[in-house]
């Protein structure tokens, strides 16, 4: 578990500057708020079903990534939520899981270094 923290942070340090993090508003209109309502709820289904080690979260996390296709949240969160969307769907649950958690506890913009 530690090495996937330790990933994270390479990971984010290396990435490149996300526009949308910058706080100018520019990057991006306001979104509506239905479908970060129906994102935040398909991603509360999914933590609960890999809690449970349901495999139900493998088609939810294929149901994940078709989301993020039709409408992707900001870039460096969809970065993070098409990792999400990888390991469920590859039966990596603990993974899924970690990295649901880092999600939760980032910033409104995304990771930080």
């Amino acid at each position: 578990m530690d090495r996937l923290f330790e990933a994270l942070a390479r990971f984010s340090r290396g990435g490149a500057p996300d526009p949308a993090a910058t706080g100018d508003g520019a990057a991006t209109p306001p979104a509506d708020a239905a479908p970060d309502a129906a994102l935040e709820a398909l991603l509360s289904r999914l933590a609960q079903l890999l809690q449970d080690s349901d495999a139900t979260a493998i088609e939810v996390g294929r149901l994940l990534a078709e989301t993020l296709d039709r409408r992707p949240p900001p870039p460096a969160r969809a970065r993070l939520l098409r990792r999400v969307a990888a390991a469920a769907s590859g039966f990596r649950f603990e993974e899924a899981l970690a990295l649901l958690s880092w999600d939760a506890g980032a910033p409104a913009g995304g990771p930080t270094p």
